[in-house]
């Protein structure tokens, strides 16, 4: 139970506007990279003018609930909605909210794409390397499960088992969209190839 510094730029260096007591709400405008307070994480939560806070002292508390759709998403067939601000993923069929669940999307520099698309590919069982979106650096990555591919540069949903509870829900991916194994295994049964997949900020 700590308490978090608010700063004026996205850096321990900058001077401190606010200090929030845990669990003080926050609304995030934008995810941002700034300094790597710790080894591989750089991003930083944007929650007003001049006002940042480090990703890794947020947690999502407000319920996990689909965001209305915007006006030109689908309405008809099954599609997947994917909020990069809010960090959910949603499962519609037609307008019907099926699923809403927490994710992890691409970390800065390696930003999850916005736009339209559908699941082109599906593995059941990946290995991915240093080398491949999604993978984390410098690390071999077995039994990555349930992976479906939603652009050809290897953006994809998919179980990432170095995640946890506390740690899904805010942006720290190589552009891949993780999940957590229950998750992971309602849309591999869900979805199928051609399902659509909206990503937007």
């Amino acid at each position: 139970m700590e308490e978090t510094n608010v700063r004026r730029e996205p850096t321990t260096k900058a001077p401190i506007v606010e200090t929030l007591e845990y669990a003080a709400p926050v609304t995030v405008a934008e995810w941002l990279q700034g300094e790597e307070v710790h080894q591989g994480a750089d991003m930083w939560a944007k929650i007003g003018n001049n006002r940042f806070v480090y990703s890794r002292n947020i947690g999502r508390n407000a319920p996990v609930l689909p965001t209305p759709p915007l006006a030109d998403s689908p309405t008809w067939g099954k599609w997947i909605d994917i909020n990069l601000i809010q960090q959910l993923l949603t499962a519609y069929d037609g307008t019907m909210p099926v699923r809403t669940i927490e994710v992890t999307t691409g970390m800065a520099g390696w930003e999850t794409p916005s736009g339209f698309f559908t699941i082109i590919n599906r593995v059941a069982n990946e290995t991915m390397n240093s080398g491949a979106i999604g993978a984390e650096n410098f690390f071999r990555l077995d039994d990555v499960l349930f992976t479906q591919y939603f652009t050809d540069l290897g953006h994809a949903l998919h179980f990432a088992w170095w995640r946890t509870k506390e740690t899904i829900g805010r942006p720290g991916s190589h552009g891949c969209v993780n999940l957590l194994l229950d998750d992971a295994r309602f849309f591999w049964d869900w979805a199928a190839l051609g399902t659509a997949v909206y990503v937007h900020r």
